[in-house]
């Protein structure tokens, strides 16, 4: 959507809302989406308030925020093949330490 139009949108859903209007009938008379309309609000209301991050696109968390990556798993499954080959070789106890 070009700026200029999106611009003239926020100010004309600002203005009806204003007026005491619904965002679903905003939604009729501007020919948008409602979801479109709760966007362009909050925006207009982001930049209002001077929260410029939420303003705009939106923002993303730096990477490594989240959940933790699984557990690797190799170290299990080498464990067991080294002491499988151990215990065929003779030994009752793999020959290196794993951690």
């Amino acid at each position: 959507m070009d700026e200029e139009v999106r611009r003239r949108l926020a100010y004309e859903a600002q203005r009806r809302q204003q007026r005491g209007e619904s965002q679903r009938s905003i939604s009729r008379v501007l020919g948008i989406h409602r979801n479109t309309v709760r966007k362009l609000l909050e925006e207009l209301a982001a930049r209002r308030d001077g929260d410029f991050r939420t303003a705009g696109q939106e923002h993303r968390g730096p990477r490594g925020e989240g959940n933790p990556p699984p557990p690797r798993r190799w170290r299990p499954l080498l464990y067991r093949k080294a002491l499988r080959l151990a215990v065929t070789a003779g030994q009752r106890e793999p020959p290196w330490e794993i951690r």
